[in-house]
């Protein structure tokens, strides 16, 4: 099997932090029932990276490295995917640990958690979305990325997600988003409820928002 190939086996075994925001609604790519296709492997698989996936990998490396340029914090890969300690299906990604150096030269995934208190997600957005997100240092980013953040500090451990973003290829903005207990416990649960529904075979009904909502409104500025 190809690298790709095996990286979407992979993906099978749990629900990741692109997955999240579908199964509750809040995905303008997927919805829960294609997640749930693709983690019972009976989705239509394209073997081959779209345009938009190899730019946004390729780009990964330049928005993460203009981040430790303007924050001065250094960060690092962590191989490998990440498993939250009590909950298997919960599985994380990260695109970079930021290195907390109070805690550990070396980020580690150690006693089922990073051994730092930062993680640090790199997106790439076209000049059509810079609408959607907010002023630099907030945490105004579109909630399907929220929702994202969230779900790897939940399995991480970590305090606080900082994401990175390159729009329209000329205008880089950093975002801080702090951990939220109750976002993270509802999205648990959501997930699990999904997770015995891709184990039994049963089809999600379609999508109740109250969730999507919920979050959205504890998003919102003046809403907490």
């Amino acid at each position: 099997p190809t690298e790709r190939q095996l990286w979407l086996e992979n993906r099978r075994l749990g629900i990741g932090g692109s997955d999240i925001a579908a199964i509750i609604g809040l995905s303008k790519w997927s919805t829960a029932y294609d997640i749930w296709l693709d983690k019972r492997g009976e989705a239509e698989v394209e073997d081959n990276e779209t345009e938009y996936q190899y730019w946004g990998t390729v780009l990964e490396d330049v928005v993460a490295r203009e981040y430790t340029r303007r924050s001065e914090r250094k960060v690092q890969r962590v191989n490998g995917v990440l498993t939250h300690p009590e909950a298997g299906f919960a599985r994380a990604n990260i695109d970079r640990a930021v290195v907390n150096p109070d805690i550990s030269g070396v980020v580690r995934w150690k006693d089922g958690r990073l051994t730092t208190d930062r993680i640090l997600e790199c997106k790439t957005s076209n000049a059509f979305t810079a609408r959607l997100w907010g002023e630099a240092e907030t945490d105004e980013v579109p909630d399907y990325y929220l929702v994202q953040v969230q779900w790897y500090l939940g399995i991480t451990g970590c305090e606080v997600g900082d994401l990175a973003v390159l729009i329209g290829g000329n205008d880089y903005r950093t975002f801080t988003i702090q951990r939220d207990d109750e976002i993270i416990a509802d999205l648990l649960e959501e997930g699990r409820k999904f997770w015995q529904l891709v184990q039994s075979g049963v089809a999600p009904d379609p999508q109740t928002l109250d969730v999507a909502k919920r979050i959205s409104s504890q998003h919102i500025p003046g809403n907490r």
